[in-house]
């Protein structure tokens, strides 16, 4: 009811305080506190209801979505958004989408970063599947958890 009305700290206060049984309960309790908090602009309550939705491993691509979405309304640094690491988010819904045997491609206008190189290579590893990103500097081809770039880009 706090977040109905706007009293996002208080609804804060009391999402701290309770303790969930179940994954699926974080996330309809976090859910719910991020998208109030994009309804309302309190993008500093949106960081940590997402940062803690994504932990619970329930509705990653839409706790991702809605927190972009917070930071467009209230116009907040670009900086903010791309943090968010937008190829993983590609990634995970074309593996969702995209039927199994087919090359995923994914655009970026931005440098691929370590963290989601290695996330690449590891998953194209487990889902054996290959996936080219084209960055601002190259093409990478990841098959079998290893990339075209040799790891040096």
């Amino acid at each position: 009811m706090y977040c109905r009305v706007g009293r996002l700290d208080e609804a804060h206060k009391l999402a701290k305080s309770i303790h969930v049984e179940t994954p699926a309960e974080g996330a309809l309790l976090w859910g719910t506190l991020l998208s109030a908090s994009r309804l309302h602009g309190r993008v500093d309550i949106a960081q940590e209801a997402s940062r803690r939705l994504i932990e619970s491993n329930q509705q990653v691509a839409g706790a991702y979505v809605t927190l972009s979405n917070a930071y467009a309304s209230t116009g907040e640094a670009k900086e903010e958004i791309v943090s968010l690491h937008s190829e993983r988010l590609a990634l995970a819904f074309a593996l969702i989408v995209i039927p199994k045997g087919i090359t995923i491609r994914v655009m970026k206008n931005l440098r691929m970063c370590k963290d989601c190189h290695e996330a690449f290579k590891a998953i194209s590893g487990i889902v054996e599947r290959d996936f080219i990103v084209r960055d601002v500097n190259r093409f990478h081809h990841f098959r079998d958890g290893s990339c075209s770039c040799g790891d040096f880009w």
